[in-house]
């Protein structure tokens, strides 16, 4: 695995700043949502800004900024994305709806939104589906085999073992052509994969960061190509 960007000194900074233990879960929907929306053109004053620039490939899309005040937007965009979640889960809860998690609310809404702006632009949105795992090697998001679509994306959520305590983080993966991905781990930073097997590899890596990673599930993130 290669690394690309580190951003661990600067997302350690931001964390502690909003006295937050992270963000891992706001991080990976936001930079999946980057790479795989079509943003082509945004509206500014007078402007359509994206009439004259080029669409960014996915893999250009993947990159983290390398200076500093453009990670800290991104991460206060995900700190954002992070609080929404939570507030909505909350929210449903109160409400007396089924007792869901933040991520099977978030995905449910994503889904519900994904539809909506489809029915105003018939532009094919996203497709969130989440799916509960025991082993990270029964996540297929990452093998050509089961998932044929080429813009897929995964959000990864495990358990680890933190001082003695019970911990959840999140990371993500982006596979985009058959023998190459993206992995981005929020403390750390974002990797390339080497191999025919980006499972392997991040396996690897979480078990050299973290203390017993346990996998608990996983969340695909897939570009539609119909509306339908």
């Amino acid at each position: 695995m290669i690394t690309i960007t580190s951003i661990e000194k600067n997302y350690s900074s931001f964390t502690d700043e909003h006295k937050s233990e992270g963000y891992c879960f706001g991080f990976c929907l936001t930079w999946l949502g980057d790479i795989l929306k079509d943003r082509s053109s945004q509206y500014s004053g007078r402007w359509f800004s994206g009439w004259f620039t080029p669409v960014k490939s996915p893999e250009k899309k993947a990159l983290l900024p390398t200076d500093y005040a453009s990670q800290r937007l991104l991460f206060d965009r995900a700190r954002r994305k992070q609080e929404n979640s939570e507030r909505r889960a909350d929210e449903d809860n109160a409400q007396g709806f089924s007792q869901l998690d933040h991520e099977e609310v978030t995905v449910n809404y994503k889904n519900r939104r994904q539809r909506e702006k489809e029915m105003i632009t018939a532009v094919p949105g996203l497709k969130y589906s989440l799916h509960e795992r025991s082993s990270f090697m029964t996540m297929t998001t990452l093998n050509t085999r089961e998932n044929k679509n080429p813009l897929s994306g995964m959000i990864i959520k495990f358990q680890f073992t933190d001082e003695g305590e019970e911990a959840c983080h999140a990371v993500a993966a982006f596979r985009y052509n058959e023998f190459e991905s993206f992995f981005l781990d929020p403390n750390y930073g974002l990797y390339k994969t080497v191999s025919a097997y980006p499972m392997l590899e991040i396996v690897e890596f979480l078990s050299s960061k973290y203390h017993d990673p346990l996998a608990l599930s996983e969340i695909r993130v897939t570009k539609k190509l119909t509306t339908e």
